[in-house]
This record gives structure tokens, sequence and C-alpha cells, in this order.
């Protein structure tokens, strides 16, 4: 919900928190409490993190990316991305060099997506298309 509200209306609230999640997918300066600093996220890193973490995984929110990618390799992996579709070909990619399905990368970035309330109801996130 503060991630909604601070993309709906980024003028009228700050974020603050310790969750990585809310601070680097939400475009804004933010302050992290735990840490006693202002931490800022611009629109390419909020989206690309994301993508980032459906490679990756996260563990503390409970699931998995690609076997083997951590957030360096997917680092990497997502390095020469410069449109939100070539972010999406490269995250298929990793999983499919597993041998794991679209639908598990699909799946995977729904958990990751913290951009998925749209007023009252839930929007799943989708792949770009061309």
């Amino acid at each position: 919900m503060v991630v909604y509200l601070k993309t709906k209306y980024p003028e009228d609230y700050i974020l603050c928190a310790i969750d990585k999640d809310v601070l680097c997918q939400t475009v804004g300066t933010h302050y992290n409490y735990g840490k006693q600093v202002e931490h800022t996220t611009l629109e390419w890193d909020a989206l690309k993190f994301k993508y980032l973490q459906t490679i990756a995984g996260d563990s503390v929110d409970g699931y998995k990316g690609v076997p083997g990618l951590g957030m360096k390799r997917a680092e990497k992996l997502l390095l020469k991305c410069q449109t939100e579709r070539e972010l999406w070909i490269a995250t298929l990619l990793a999983y499919r060099s597993k041998g794991m399905k679209r639908s598990e990368a699909i799946a995977t970035m729904r958990l990751a997506d913290m951009h998925q309330l749209k007023k009252n109801s839930i929007v799943l996130w989708t792949p770009p298309q061309r």
C-alpha cells in the first residue's frame, strides 16, 4: 500500500522503510530509518530492480529465481538492456538457460513486482509487448 500511495501521489508522501524492495522499486527519494540515510531511486533503476529480483530471487520474501544466479550475475545479464522489453527478454533467457519455463518467470515477476495494486484491485504483471 505504501508503494501504491507514493507512486500515485509522489509529492504527498515520503517513504520511510528498511525494506530494499520498497526503497528500490519506488521512484523518488526515501528514508531508510534502519541505516538513517536517504535513498534515491531513479525510474530506470526502479524498473530494473524487479527484473534483478526475478532472476536472483529473494529468500527473505520466500521466492526463488534462477538457480545459481544471484544478484551479481543478474546485474551482468541486464547490464546492456535499455528498454523494459530487453529486460524481459534477458530475464526470460536466464530462465530458459536453466530449463525453466516462461510461466515460471512470469510467476516470479508477479511475486517480485510491488506495483500491481491499481485503485481497489490487483492487476497482475504481464510481460511488455513489442
